[in-house]
């Protein structure tokens, strides 16, 4: 995988990089693969039960292949000549075992040889023709070992999603998706005829029904699209890739409680990369996040002539929405995205005011205890603080709730958890 520029094998590799900056072990990594694609995916499979005949059975099968083989080209070698006239006179004994008399003849030993050359000719000769069969079937049985190998080497560097096929068909079936869903970024229409292609061996392919759906989002089919989507999660309620393209539907139909929906179930199945590449190019979880605002927090988002998720969310835009929201507090101080809102004006990274922050949060989480978008933000000033031991007791809650519709701007339980472990390494 190290060495490979197949697509799976980046995206292997990607995966790898995202468990290690959550702080898990190797064992732990290893284990997560197998869990998903077999004890194949290991480039050493287990050597116990079946799996050790893939590595037992040929080593032993090209020795004793070696070993035969010496033994029939040493009898061969040593054979003394027969003359094929003298053979050609005594026929072959009868079968079953020789009379006493004839022992040390058929034993075929030089002395014997002088006093009934007849028998020991026709023995010789058979010998001699029985040399070259077992060296054929020697070589033959070493042919086999070798296919094993080969076999188990293919086997075990599959890797495949589906668990099967070669190195190379694997490598051309991600290539191929890859290819796919580039085309679906530039030329949906193409795309589509791409996934037609991949659907039409495999129709069940939920990979190719998603992006294929989102081909169709694209080409504004939102009717095939979601066809495709739904049928997609229908096949695997586990797939999180389809949950994401159904909430750009979602967004795009003004539905932001629904989109907001479909996201929890997306981060809450161990989305792909590629997805949440999607995710980020659409400005998706920002959408959401103002959609959502209560219409007095929205309806500040739109001073001059612009739309809050077209601004930057810097200190000028905090300050600005700050002084806005302090009137819409006094009218409604219950109103919860206003009072997140104001939170988040109130720790700017130029200036800030904790303790109002604080204030702010309190009261929230004494409305709604599971609040994570304000367990966040509680989370984010106590490390501010160096409070770590109260940090690391509200990211254990925070563990425990789905992703808040804010994290991509507060941060969410990961990142956290990993400026706290920073914080304690003396970070």
């Amino acid at each position: 995988m190290a060495a490979s520029q197949a697509p799976l094998a980046q995206q292997f590799r990607k995966e790898i990089d995202r468990q290690l900056d959550q702080g898990a072990t190797d064992p732990q990594i290893l284990d997560w693969f197998v869990e998903r694609y077999g004890d194949e995916v290991l480039l050493d499979p287990p050597t116990s039960g079946l799996s050790a005949l893939v590595w037992v059975l040929p080593v032993l099968s090209v020795l004793a292949a070696v070993v035969g083989l010496w033994v029939a080209l040493r009898r061969w070698r040593t054979m003394p000549a027969v003359d094929p006239a003298v053979a050609g006179r005594f026929p072959s004994p009868p079968a079953g075992p020789p009379p006493p008399s004839e022992a040390s003849a058929v034993a075929g030993t030089t002395a014997d040889a002088d006093t009934d050359p007849g028998i020991d000719a026709a023995t010789t000769a058979r010998s001699r023709l029985r040399t070259p069969v077992v060296a054929t079937a020697v070589v033959l049985f070493a042919g086999v070992a070798a296919l094993i190998v080969v076999w188990a080497s293919g086997d075990r560097g599959n890797g495949g999603i589906t668990g099967g096929g070669s190195v190379e068909s694997t490598e051309t079936a991600s290539a191929a998706m890859s290819r796919c869903q580039s085309l679906t970024r530039t030329d949906p229409a193409a795309g589509i005829e791409c996934f037609d292609e991949l659907l039409g061996d495999d129709p069940g392919n939920i990979e190719a029904l998603t992006y294929r759906g989102w081909a169709h989002l694209r080409a504004e089919d939102v009717t095939q699209g979601r066809a495709d989507l739904n049928r997609a999660v229908e096949i695997d309620p586990t797939a999180a890739d389809p949950h994401v393209f159904l909430a750009v539907a979602a967004v795009d139909e003004g539905d932001f409680a629904a989109a907001a929906s479909e996201l929890e179930q997306f981060w809450a199945n161990d989305p792909s990369e590629v997805a949440v590449g999607v995710l980020q190019s659409e400005g998706l979880e920002r959408k959401v996040f103002f959609g959502l605002m209560s219409a007095p927090a929205a309806r500040l988002l739109a001073g001059g002539g612009k739309r809050g998720e077209d601004r930057p969310i810097d200190q000028a835009f905090l300050d600005d929405l700050g002084s806005c929201l302090d009137g819409v507090l006094a009218a409604t101080p219950e109103d919860r995205d206003a009072r997140l809102s104001r939170t988040l004006a109130h720790i700017g990274p130029k200036t800030a005011d904790p303790e109002a922050a604080r204030a702010l949060l309190d009261g929230l989480l004494a409305a709604d205890p599971d609040d994570a978008d304000a367990l966040a933000l509680l989370v984010s000033l106590d490390l501010a603080a160096g409070d770590l031991d109260a940090a690391e007791a509200g990211l254990d809650h925070l563990d425990r709730l789905p992703r808040g519709a804010g994290a991509f701007l507060i941060g969410d339980a990961a990142t956290l958890r990993a400026a706290l472990d920073a914080a304690r390494n003396g970070g």
